[in-house]
């Protein structure tokens, strides 16, 4: 690198089939969709409970979810969903 005061992304994101997922240090969520870009599902991983991404905390952490799903639609370049 040539310049060490560069900023660095903070998550990176990624695409797979019908999911999309954004990770973090210190999270991992991702998002189903169907063929017509519906949601199905979504899956939260926080990775100081669950390195191995074996339990999806979604439900009980909604409020950021949906942060991490906003965040996810900007990088992805959707509007909001």
């Amino acid at each position: 690198m040539n310049d060490a005061d560069t900023e660095w992304k903070s998550a990176a994101v990624g695409r797979f089939q019908n999911a999309d997922t954004i990770r973090t240090d210190s999270f991992g969520f991702t998002e189903y969709t169907d063929s017509k870009g519906r949601l199905i599902s979504r899956m939260l991983y926080d990775y100081s409970d669950a390195p191995n991404e074996n339990v999806n905390v979604s439900g009980s952490r909604q409020t950021l979810s949906l942060k991490l799903a906003n965040e996810l639609h900007e990088e992805m370049g959707w509007d909001k969903k």
